[in-house]
């Protein structure tokens, strides 16, 4: 994962949050770390509460499949879109 945070001395406030992730096959351990990366993304946007979000990169997940990834993923974007209504796009 990799993020900037561009701030100025007006109010614009702009953070990029690109992530990677590369897990292949769904196992107990790739889910723990899929969730941690995902708690890495969440933590990262949390620490700027009034900067625009630009969230983009390669989940690795198939939205069509029932897999526990992509259930991870979806509660994932919903609890986002709850906590920054009007302030993320995704790229």
């Amino acid at each position: 994962m990799c993020a900037i945070h561009f701030s100025g001395t007006g109010k614009l406030l702009v953070s990029f949050v690109y992530v990677f992730i590369s897990l292949m096959r769904v196992t107990p351990t790739s889910v723990d770390e899929f969730q941690f990366q995902l708690s890495t993304v969440d933590s990262v946007i949390s620490q700027y509460p009034d900067s625009h979000i630009f969230l983009g990169g390669y989940f690795n997940v198939d939205l069509s499949r029932n897999w526990t990834n992509t259930k991870v993923l979806v509660d994932f974007c919903y609890k986002l879109h709850d906590i920054t209504t009007g302030r993320i796009y995704t790229i």
